[in-house]
């Protein structure tokens, strides 16, 4: 007969054996054959084994990521190639799948592009993590959102691309205003009223003065 091990890159899976006549046992070439056979065999499993790990990682990111409340979304080349639920109705999409392989460049304002243009250069080149920055997108409706934009690299479904993180803070920017509004209001009634008793302190004066003449 004839035994072999069954491995690839130090990964033992086993021992493959098969019992022949004792002449076909000792053929060299048959040894070889048989052997490279066992190879061919490791390598087959390695691959079933490494993409079974792919599938519960991404089965695993996907679980964590639907449920997130903020946007999350996987760009590869400059295309959406994930979006949780969050992401497709930031973007004012009927579904996630309706953006998949759409240009990101094209949900974010003209005056953000090319800006957005070279993070995504340095993310998908470079390698580079990005820091969060204020952008605005243009959802699918035409309506602008800012947002708080961060990403870093990420390798999905084999490629390299980006993992993005988007929060809507058109809320926190519309309480800045209206924050910013009443300081104006405040300081505008605060020099009203600083007027006004510069005024009066002027008129008492100006009435001592007559009396004296």
């Amino acid at each position: 007969g004839m035994t072999s091990r069954i491995d690839f890159e130090n990964h033992f899976y086993g021992v493959l054996t098969v019992s022949l006549p004792s002449p076909l046992a000792r053929d060299r070439m048959a040894a070889s054959l048989f052997t490279e056979l066992a190879d061919d065999l490791g390598f087959a499993l390695h691959k079933i084994e490494t993409a079974d790990a792919l599938a519960e990682s991404e089965t695993r990111f996907r679980s964590l990521v639907d449920g997130a409340p903020d946007a999350i979304f996987v760009q590869i080349g400059g295309a959406f190639a994930f979006l949780n639920p969050s992401a497709s109705t930031l973007f004012g999409a009927s579904s996630c799948d309706a953006l998949i392989g759409r240009s990101v460049l094209d949900f974010f304002h003209p005056d953000d592009r090319d800006a957005v243009r070279q993070r995504i250069r340095m993310l998908n080149e470079a390698r580079q993590s990005m820091p969060a920055i204020e952008e605005t997108i243009v959802r699918a409706d035409g309506q602008t959102v800012a947002v708080e934009v961060s990403a870093v690299p990420f390798r999905f479904q084999g490629e390299n691309g980006a993992l993005v993180f988007a929060r809507d803070i058109s809320a926190r920017k519309h309480a800045e205003e209206q924050h910013r509004k009443l300081e104006e209001q405040l300081h505008q009634s605060q020099k009203l009223e600083s007027l006004g008793q510069l005024a009066g302190g002027v008129a008492h004066d100006f009435n001592n003065m007559l009396q004296v003449i």
